[in-house]
Parts: structure tokens; sequence; C-alpha cells
């Protein structure tokens, strides 16, 4: 019994042929898609409705277009009125060495997601987060991006594992002015219940949390900083735990009481 989409490069598009096999697995009640193989070359933003599981099978994937490779139907259609979480259940992951190049995830306005076992290389953001809540990263790899994760205005819940790689600046950011350019925003919501662990990374920055965001925990953070461990400007209710890396543990100015690392207030 076959249980999803089989899509293999065609004469149309690749582009074209993904997205109708995206469709296709919607109107069929499969709901899971798997990409085979091969060199696929997009130019335009694909669109997952809601409980799409998109599997990249030993397949790469060069976007060569503006703006987001992959994002949810809704971050189209209400992206500048967002309600929170009003999408859920999409999966997007790859196995046998499936890598996205020059394309970024940008998953917004949804909930209850998962983004695994992909190598993301040469692109601005691998993963983008805003509006979302209960999202999980996990077997993630940056090569040769310029950062790696941030999570936007109205990202919770998050939980980010095993992650690992090289990027040029920010390997974790955590910005909830991100991306309120584009939705009009007056008031960012906070970035909050943010769970980050098993982290092996170089980058001039492994975290930076910038703007509102409280209750995050980050634990086994391992790698190389050429300029901080942790950039934390602001923010209430941090945790760090069984730090590894090398490089300045935290910048100077960060805001005091509301950091512990390994069970040490550092205003004391």
């Amino acid at each position: 019994m076959i249980d999803f989409v089989e899509v293999k490069k065609s004469t149309s598009s690749d582009k074209e042929t993904l997205q109708k096999a995206i469709d296709h697995s919607v109107e069929t009640g499969l709901y899971t898609v798997v990409v085979l193989g091969g060199e696929w070359n997009v130019d335009e933003t694909i669109l997952i409705p809601d409980n799409v599981r998109l599997i990249f099978d030993g397949a790469k994937v060069n976007y060569m277009g503006k703006g987001f490779f992959i994002t949810n139907n809704n971050s189209v259609t209400t992206y500048k009125n967002v309600i929170a979480a009003e999408q859920k259940g999409i999966t997007i992951s790859g196995k046998n060495g499936a890598e996205i190049i020059g394309g970024t995830v940008f998953l917004n306005n949804l909930k209850n997601c998962s983004i695994e076992d992909l190598t993301f290389s040469d692109v601005d953001y691998g993963v983008a987060l805003t509006s979302t809540i209960g999202v999980k990263l996990k077997r993630l790899k940056f090569n040769g991006c310029v950062n790696g994760v941030i999570l936007g205005t109205g990202a919770s819940d998050i939980i980010i594992n095993d992650i690992s790689g090289s990027v040029e600046k920010e390997f974790i950011s955590i910005n909830n002015g991100a991306f309120v350019e584009y939705k009009k925003l007056y008031h960012p919501a906070a970035v909050k219940n943010v769970i980050v662990r098993n982290i092996i990374a170089e980058a001039q920055v492994l975290v930076n949390v910038i703007g509102v965001a409280e209750k995050l925990v980050f634990s086994e953070i391992n790698g190389t900083a050429s300029e901080l461990i942790f950039s934390i400007k602001s923010g209430k209710h941090i945790l760090i735990d069984n730090v590894n890396a090398s490089g300045t543990v935290i910048n100077e100015d960060y805001p005091k009481g509301q950091v512990i690392i390994d069970k040490k207030d550092l205003t004391r």
C-alpha cells in the first residue's frame, strides 16, 4: 500500500512539479510527498498547506529565486494581518544527504510543525520562524551560510535540538523585531518559551538575543565563537547550562539579574 505521493523530475519546471505533487497529496488525502533524488532548480516559492509532510530523499535543491524557498500558505495570504498559529501540522524533512542550497525555509502563522534532518548551504538564513507555536527544529546542518536560525516576532514554545555547522555571523538569532516590517506590526510579540540544546557551531556569535524575549534555556552549547558565545542585549528569565564553546562567554552589558549560567547568577 502506497501512502505517499512520490515525485521525480519531469519535463515540467521543477517548481511546478513539486507544487503539483504537494497539491495532489492534499487532494488524495495522503498529505505526504517524497522527493526522490536528483538536483532540482527552483526559482519560485513552494507553498505548503496544513498537515503536509514534505520529505527530500537524497535530493539537492538549488533555490535561485528571491524571498523564501519554502513557506506555508498563510505566510503569503495573511502576511500583513497575522493571526498566530492559524495553520498547523507541517513537517519538512530530509534523508540520505538531502540539501537545500540558497533557500530559506520560512514558517509563519502556524503551530505544531517540524523541520528536521536537512542541510542548508549558501543562504542568508536557513530557517526563519515568526508567529509560530510549538515548532521543533532537529538534526539540521548549516554550511557556508551567513546565519543559521532566526526566531522572529511571536515565536513561542520552540525546541531546537542537535543542530550544527559553520556560519559567518549568528548561528541562532532571537529577535522579536525581525520581519515586523513585512507585517506592519506596531507592537511586535515577544519570543518566549524556547529550549536550545546540543549545539556544535562556528560563528561570530553562537547565540544572539535582542528585543523582547523571555523564558529561554540554552544547554550543551559547543563550538567556537570569534566574538561572543552569547550576545544577550535584553530579555528575562534566561538559563544557560553546560557551555563548552571557545570564546568570550557573554557581553558585558547583558541584562542584570536575568541571566544564569551554570546555576550562577551573573550579577553576583
